[in-house]
């Protein structure tokens, strides 16, 4: 099999059409470059130029060829940019859960401050209930949530956006066992800051506490909430 070496050569002779600077292209000399594309000719058993001592042109397999071999040169960078991303902690993805109440107004300031902070990492969105949130944050479903907890005359199914009964601010919610983003080296609290001063300034009423726990039905949901400032 051919290696992205020769696809190189070949790429550079099929543009320049002439070896000579080809060669210079790719800072080599002439015989290393004309042995490379001997290779690739004899591994793909077909003749991708026709030289003369004046001129060089690609053949029919070659000129089809060089359509393929740009497209394959194009994806193996990709690929390795990708991982070179991962690697630095700049590519992942997260799955984020959020209020119907906040789609219009505070979720694209958030999607705003991951792409800002983390622009590698893709957001996976899910409009839910805050119960149904806090379900999926305790079951590993999701990573981070927006939500807001119910108050007096409000109960866990109740929409945010009701008028009737009261209802926190919004809140950042999070697990706790969470510490990085899925293939990622960006923690989801250091994120969750990022989003919450990002944010800040949303119409909400303030808390006098700056976490809690919320609580699910009889069980105690290892999930951490924190207000964005208004």
């Amino acid at each position: 099999m051919f290696e992205l070496s020769q696809l190189r050569c070949f790429v550079a002779v099929a543009r320049e059409l002439n070896f000579r600077r080809a060669a210079e292209h790719l800072h080599m000399t002439q015989p290393p470059l004309s042995r490379q594309i001997q290779l690739l000719e004899d591994d793909l058993n077909v003749k991708l130029f026709e030289r003369t001592s004046r001129s060089v042109r690609l053949t029919a397999a070659g000129k089809s060829f060089f359509v393929e071999a740009q497209d394959l040169l194009k994806r193996a960078e990709a690929a390795s940019l990708t991982a070179r991303q991962a690697e630095a902690g700049q590519h992942g993805s997260i799955s984020f859960g959020f209020i119907p109440v906040a789609a219009f107004d505070i979720m694209p300031r958030v999607i705003k401050a991951v792409g800002d902070k983390a622009p590698g990492v893709n957001l996976l969105l899910h409009e839910m209930l805050t119960i149904e949130q806090i379900e999926a944050l305790t079951a590993g479903r999701t990573e981070l949530g927006l939500i807001r907890l119910p108050g007096k005359g409000s109960d866990w199914n109740s929409d945010a956006s009701s008028a009737n009964g009261s209802f926190s601010p919004f809140m950042l919610a999070i697990r706790s066992s969470r510490r990085r983003i899925s293939g990622s080296r960006i923690s989801t609290d250091s994120l969750s800051s990022c989003i919450r001063q990002r944010t800040a300034g949303t119409p909400t009423k303030s808390l006098r506490r700056s976490s809690t726990t919320p609580r699910c039905g009889r069980n105690s949901c290892s999930i951490s909430a924190k207000p964005i400032p208004s």
